[in-house]
This record gives structure tokens, C-alpha cells and sequence, in this order.
């Protein structure tokens, strides 16, 4: 019995540094788009005249980096989970159809 529980909490520990992954990725994409456009491209005709100086700055470049792989990794998780439900939806449609096989 100790090592199922085992087991169960190592399972549990990878879902929650799964989870906690994601959950970053959203909080760095989200506050990263916002700052971009205040800090790199503000809403004014300064902001339009000053944005070619700005833009290449290493700040404004690491907030387009963020923007770019957190769009990309919040994507690829979307993927994976579609992927996991499907398949586990499949596992459970294909052991549905034998069992009604098998009793017929």
C-alpha cells in the first residue's frame, strides 16, 4: 500500500510543476504584453515618434522574447492536454466497445 501512495504523490508532484509551469508562463505573457506597450510602444505621437529608438532596447527585447515563447508555450499545453483527453476519451470508447462485445 506505501508504495501506491508513493507512487500517487510522485504522480501529484509532477502535475503541480506542470501546473505551476503553465500558470507562470500565463502571469509572464500577460504582464509582458502590457508592459511592451507602455514602456515600448506608449499611445501618444511621442510615443509613435520615440518607438524606433525604443523598440531595440534589450528591456523591449526581452518582453517581445517573453511574449513570443509564452504565446508558444501556452499553445504547445493546449496541445498536450487536447492530446491526453483524446487519448484517455479513446482508451475509455475503445474498452466501452469490447465490454459490450464480450457481452452480447
Amino acid at each position: 500500500m506505501k508504495m501506491k501512495e508513493y507512487a500517487i504523490v510522485r504522480i501529484l508532484h509532477h502535475i503541480s510543476n506542470a501546473i505551476g509551469i503553465y500558470l507562470l508562463w500565463i502571469v509572464l505573457h500577460y504582464a509582458c504584453s502590457h508592459l511592451y506597450v507602455y514602456y515600448c510602444t506608449p499611445m501618444s505621437f511621442v510615443g509613435f515618434i520615440t518607438s524606433p529608438v525604443v523598440v531595440p532596447l534589450p528591456h523591449c527585447h526581452a518582453f517581445r522574447w517573453i511574449i513570443y515563447n509564452g504565446g508558444n508555450s501556452i499553445t504547445n499545453m493546449w496541445i498536450i492536454l487536447g492530446l491526453w483527453v483524446t487519448k484517455h476519451l479513446v482508451v475509455i470508447t475503445v474498452k466501452s466497445t469490447f465490454s459490450t462485445k464480450i457481452e452480447n
